[in-house]
């Protein structure tokens, strides 16, 4: 099957394996092998002294290695979470969605302020972002609190391994959430501009205007749903634009004379 686009022509190649998201899987083995980590050194450490853990010739503190890993943790959920945004949005945009929902999840991505914003919308980027956040802050003083020196050995605390394997694991079952269906993805992906361009040109285009901002783009066709480079056909009347627009059409474009706006 294949997809012409201008001149050119590109494969499009469905496929479980053929498309599978390798980085995000890659990370999300190496959280585990993380997991598996802090367990093996609360178990080994326990009870052992402070001067002799792993060994007495180079002796390392528990809680400070702990809090390492728990940061690597951290980046490779991190590194996964990037490919899953990528896999999750185009799926959006190739089965259809509103192009606000779509500008929204974009921003959620680099600005998790976006969450208490005026057009958040709750979807499942959105209780993704939130169980990220809430993860990367409690996480660590969490682990802090699983080995502790009584007087002069480590004492391991399980209960706080537990806490944290729960919190970083959840937001381990999110990511995957978002990953779900990348078979039906037909090529390479990504969110770069570019990318984005191919997906919007088409309602960009017809619906934009020069002296438009995207907040005059999402005014008109943030509620229209979308498809991949389409506009679906739709029941009711379109969304009219904003002030900003109304009052830039038919006004002079700055060092242009008399010709107005189109």
């Amino acid at each position: 099957m294949h997809q012409v686009v201008g001149n050119q022509r590109i494969a499009w190649e469905p496929g479980f394996w053929r498309r599978a998201p390798w980085k995000a899987v890659s990370s999300i083995l190496a959280f585990v092998v993380c997991c598996a980590g802090l367990a093996a050194i609360l178990v080994d450490s326990n009870g052992k002294e402070v001067n002799t853990w792993p060994r007495s010739s180079m002796p390392v503190s528990v809680p400070v290695l702990l809090s390492l890993i728990v940061g690597f943790a951290n980046l490779c959920l991190t590194i996964a979470l990037s490919q899953a945004y990528e896999v999750a949005w185009w799926l959006n945009a190739m089965r259809g969605a509103e192009l606000r929902r779509l500008q929204f999840d974009l921003d959620i991505q680099h600005n998790l302020s976006a969450l208490f914003g005026p057009s958040r919308t709750v979807d499942k980027f959105a209780v993704v972002a939130a169980i990220s956040l809430v993860v990367s802050i409690v996480d660590g003083p969490l682990i802090q609190r699983a080995s502790t020196i009584t007087p002069n050995a480590y004492e391991s605390h399980y209960e706080f391994l537990a806490a944290t394997l729960a919190c970083v694991v959840l937001q381990a079952l999110a990511i995957a959430t978002l990953l779900v269906g990348w078979q039906r993805l037909c090529r390479q992906v990504s969110l770069d501009a570019f990318e984005m361009s191919k997906a919007l040109e088409e309602p960009l285009l017809q619906n934009g205007s020069s002296n438009g901002t995207i907040d005059d783009v999402l005014a008109r066709v943030g509620r229209v749903p979308l498809r991949y480079g389409e506009i679906l056909p739709v029941e009711g009347p379109i969304p009219v634009m904003s002030q900003h627009l109304k009052e830039s059409q038919g006004t002079s474009v700055a060092g242009s004379g008399d010709l107005p706006v189109e």
